[in-house]
């Protein structure tokens, strides 16, 4: 047995852990690895009433946005609270973090593409522009060596501008995947309680990554200068 149940104080192997997580009524249960026995107090705070002990938390007081059992309904502090069933208003949370991480998933591959777009426009800008500008300002006069300079400079500012936009983008992407992966690993592993105290906080997340939509457009005026761009941004038309 690695696994302990924390509802029915049980302890399992692998193949009676996968039979408890199909069970009607176990499939809610909250179940430890054995190795995470630390972690067992705090978990029992989550399962359990702290008031009436051995009670499991049942219901939800959507009016004092607690957690509590049967007894506790018949309470008089709950008198006249909106109450729902701690699973079904669970299972709501749940839909709105499935939902939030849904819209949110299709924001990932979005900000690769706009790196990879970013990163074609840094390439071409370099590829070619260096040995272009030398080649026109050959026949040029001092003063339009200096503007060649100034131009190279700018050219180059552009560059580590996009630099920074792909910097930029390749660490928003590492954090909205570590906050996909951190939601499924929430989803999948919360107990009801755990789901109603933290799940919005989840939901504003992938909310805010859906509303990002994951949009990031690179500078018109990036990309390799032409030939007449050169000689108009140079200042001269001596040479075609």
């Amino acid at each position: 047995a690695v696994w302990k149940c924390i509802n029915c104080e049980d302890y399992l192997c692998e193949a009676c852990k996968e039979s408890h997580k199909l069970g009607r009524i176990t499939r809610k249960h909250r179940l430890l690895h054995i190795s995470e026995k630390e972690k067992e107090t705090s978990v029992l705070k989550e399962v359990f009433c702290p008031i009436h002990e051995k009670k499991e938390l049942e219901m939800y007081c959507v009016t004092d946005c607690k957690s509590i059992c049967v007894l506790c309904v018949a309470d008089a502090s709950h008198r006249g609270h909106e109450l729902e069933s701690l699973n079904e208003y669970a299972e709501k949370i749940r839909y709105k973090v499935g939902s939030s991480l849904s819209s949110a998933d299709s924001v990932y591959p979005k900000i690769g593409d706009n790196m990879e777009n970013v990163r074609t426009i840094l390439n071409s800008q370099l590829s070619g522009s260096d040995d272009l500008i030398d080649s026109v300002m050959k026949n040029a006069i001092a003063q339009i060596k200096l503007n060649a300079a100034n131009l190279k400079a700018t050219e180059k500012g552009k560059a580590e501008i996009l630099r920074k936009r792909e910097r930029d983008l390749k660490q928003r992407q590492e954090d909205v995947k570590s906050k996909l992966l951190a939601s499924r690993r929430f989803l999948e592993t919360c107990t009801d309680a755990e789901l109603i105290e933290k799940g919005q906080r989840f939901i504003e997340d992938l909310d805010a990554i859906s509303l990002s939509n994951g949009k990031s457009e690179p500078d018109e005026s990036s990309g390799q200068l032409t030939r007449n761009e050169i000689n108009q941004k140079l200042g001269m038309n001596l040479f075609i």
